[in-house]
């Protein structure tokens, strides 16, 4: 039987063919398969894991009794390798890019792994470095680090700004999870377990359009990010759980935005979460009341 493996894990898939690399997507997996999506092949990046999987492996697709929507299963049995973050971070350390090490330096975590195209390792001259943390005081480094210059927003070009990431920074606020340290772009995903954790019973709602007000934003670095919001919808307003694993949907500011997604209900709570075929960008209220892009 293969070990945990969490949030941000590799996995090589014993399938035909090609070699294929899946990232584990979450904490909570039923006890005989992870949750994981196609990261890559031996040659390419896979770009739209849920287009590639409808392709190539449609078999894996599956809804179960815990999740809300479609999800790839990829049985632990098929799995012949776990890359587990930690230890690719100690065999790759010596080759990082210094500002990467003298980031993690000053960073104060209990856990720290490497993932992604490093952890694999078949990066390139412009790939970002993506690092996984843990730790009750690690967004309090992040930001320090961002204080002390060390962290900054990354532009077209390395650490300078260009007019569209100064228009996104107006919209998104500094970004402290996708930054750059010495022109070099980071990732900074902050777990919220190191632990499995039971795959809860959910019942699904289908898809949610309207606007969403973030009214508290308190957990939005982690991952998932999670912020207490209203739904404004054509059902009524709604009190609602905006749930995102994406990274540019991370450190979002209060304020309004257009939402389409899946919702579903939680522990007597409605989540939604525009991460499958959804969207979520900001919105604005016109003189006469009415949400406007």
């Amino acid at each position: 039987m293969m070990p945990d493996c969490l949030e941000g894990y590799i996995i090589e898939y014993n399938g035909p063919g090609d070699r294929i690399f899946f990232m584990v997507k979450g904490y909570e997996h039923p006890d005989d398969y992870y949750i994981a999506v196609p990261y890559r092949t031996a040659r390419y990046r896979i770009e739209d894991p849920y287009e590639w999987l409808r392709g190539a492996a449609p078999w894996i697709l599956s809804r179960i009794d815990c999740m809300p929507r479609e999800v790839p299963l990829l049985p632990r049995a098929s799995a012949s390798t776990c890359i587990d973050p930690a230890r690719a971070l100690e065999l790759r350390w010596s080759s990082l890019p210094a500002p990467a090490r003298r980031l993690l330096n000053t960073l104060d975590f209990e856990w720290a792994g490497l993932t992604g195209s490093w952890a694999l390792g078949v990066e390139g001259r412009q790939s970002d470095v993506d690092l996984l943390l843990y730790g009750p005081s690690v967004y309090e480094y992040v930001v320090e680090a961002y204080e002390r210059g060390i962290l900054r927003p990354c532009g077209a070009r390395g650490d300078r700004l260009s007019e569209q990431a100064m228009v996104l920074e107006a919209l998104y606020s500094v970004k402290l999870v996708e930054a750059c340290t010495g022109g070099l772009r980071v990732t900074l995903r902050i777990l919220r377990s190191l632990e499995p954790q039971p795959c809860r019973r959910r019942r699904p709602l289908g898809m949610v359009r309207g606007v969403v007000e973030l009214v508290d934003v308190g957990e939005s670095y982690l991952v998932p990010a999670r912020y207490k919001a209203v739904l404004y919808s054509v059902e009524g307003v709604v009190p609602v759980i905006l749930e995102t694993w994406r990274t540019r949907y991370q450190e979002l500011p209060p304020g309004t935005y257009w939402l389409e997604g899946e919702a579903w209900v939680e522990d007597g709570a409605i989540i939604v979460s525009p991460d499958l075929g959804g969207r979520l960008a900001p919105a604005a209220w016109s003189d006469s009341g009415r949400p406007q892009p």
